[in-house]
């Protein structure tokens, strides 16, 4: 973790990642039970000591504080806190604490009534609140924040902090956060997307009778992604420890995003996997940019395969066609397995260099980008094909190779297999994956 602490970013990973996996083994139960252990109003789930708490809620607060106590010290925090968004009598949103954990010699929070119905904009935390919407973060030195944001916080001795929305399904439902009380530090963007999945994880918890399919899908992707880095760390292989976190981060970091595009559009159990792709192609680009060295756009393009006949034999025509989104429906477990697919090729794709390309080195070309196409196969339209291609700045196939490891190989043989996708690995030039999908 940033700011001179002592644990590897690999232990610290480890450790967040088996916290929520017990998170969610303890916390599998029946949806009413756990809608009454968790409670989503003002009142239900309070852990302050003059509110009254059934034998049940009294377990749940002890393991969830357990695995905050796990979590925020691996992520060397001096509190980690639950607090859950209300509405107020005069419609405004509050927030009040509910849950929290804090470090020895750091000064709990939990009873102190500043941090109990409180309105968000008029307490001048619009900011936050916006961001929270938008299913952004708010992170870093309080030393930055805002003068009215700062009040409070300095009360409480914090000197930085991160807080993350907590969403069930598609709604606000309220935020988890991490006070650091010894020093200034700035959160890194796999440190962001490590403790996103706790977040996501806790609103799968917290979610009761409102879990959708969605939420569902994308907790179960994070098992998978969780039990890769078991697979990688269990084996003999030669990949250096800080490359298979690396890794880790990026596949959290896809599935973040992937459920900030979910909670935006308050997905259930259906998703346009053309709108979904176009999303995260930030992030996409950023995932195959880092593993070149270079810039590298990602573009989300559509066409429709025709069949014809000659012969007797069956061929397709890729002449494009504009294809509209609503019809590469799928459902979401098998729109996520096609993501992490996706990723996981860019993660380990080359450019080969060639002559004609200037300003190409090793495994980079400056003219070149990738291209991931969905097209719908007609006249059936029983299955969806996407590829992944290399082209230069006039659309001209470009060289390519995708160099998958063991544990790689395996994650997406799993996927494809659940999906009963078919795949390709550079099948002609310039097309790293063709992956062929039937539609249920």
């Amino acid at each position: 973790m940033d700011g001179g602490g002592t644990a590897t970013v690999g232990e610290i990973t480890s450790k967040v990642l088996a916290a929520q996996r017990d998170l969610l083994e303890r916390f599998e139960l029946d949806r009413s039970e756990r809608a009454y252990l968790a409670g989503t109003g003002p009142t239900q789930g309070s852990t302050r000591s003059g509110d009254a708490v059934s034998p049940m809620q009294s377990q749940f607060r002890a393991d969830l504080t357990e695995v905050f106590e796990r979590v925020g010290t691996a992520a060397e925090a001096g509190r980690v806190y639950v607090f859950v968004i209300h509405a107020g009598a005069d419609g405004s949103v509050l927030a009040s604490q509910r849950y929290e954990w804090a470090a020895d010699g750091v000064e709990p929070q939990i009873e102190n009534p500043d941090l109990q119905a409180i309105p968000l904009r008029a307490a001048g935390y619009a900011r936050w609140l916006d961001a929270f919407l938008a299913y952004r973060p708010i992170y870093g030195p309080i030393s930055g924040f805002p003068e009215s944001e700062r009040r409070t916080l300095d009360d409480q001795g914090i000197l930085s902090l991160l807080i993350l929305p907590i969403f069930v399904a598609g709604e606000l439902w309220g935020f988890v956060g991490f006070d650091d009380c010894e020093r200034e530090r700035v959160w890194t963007a796999g440190e962001l997307s490590l403790l996103f999945s706790l977040a996501i994880t806790l609103g799968h918890v917290f979610s009761g009778a409102d879990r959708n399919e969605a939420d569902g899908a994308i907790v179960a992707s994070l098992s998978v992604v969780t039990g890769m880095l078991n697979v990688d760390t269990a084996t003999l292989t030669k990949t250096p420890v800080s490359s298979l976190v690396e890794r880790t981060h990026a596949r959290l970091g896809v599935l973040v995003e992937a459920h900030r595009f979910f909670a935006n559009r308050r997905t259930r159990g259906t998703v346009s996997l053309i709108a979904l792709l176009d999303a995260i192609c930030p992030f996409l680009s950023e995932i195959i940019s880092d593993e070149i060295g270079g810039e590298c756009r990602v573009g989300i393009a559509t066409q429709t395969l025709q069949p014809s006949t000659r012969r007797g034999a069956q061929r397709f025509l890729s002449e494009p066609r504009r294809t509209s989104a609503h019809r590469t429906v799928l459902g979401v477990a098998a729109a996520l397995s096609i993501t992490l697919i996706v990723a996981e090729v860019l993660a380990a794709f080359r450019f080969e260099p060639s002559d004609d390309a200037a300003g190409c080195g090793e495994g980079c070309c400056s003219t070149a980008r990738v291209v991931i196409k969905v097209a719908k196969l007609d006249p059936a339209q029983r299955s969806i094909e996407l590829s992944i291609t290399a082209c230069d700045d006039r659309d001209r196939p470009v060289a390519c190779t995708t160099k998958l490891d063991g544990t790689a190989h395996l994650l997406v043989r799993r996927l494809s297999h659940a999906i009963h996708a078919t795949q390709r690995f550079g099948p002609e030039y310039g097309t790293a994956l063709r992956l062929v999908v039937p539609l249920a």
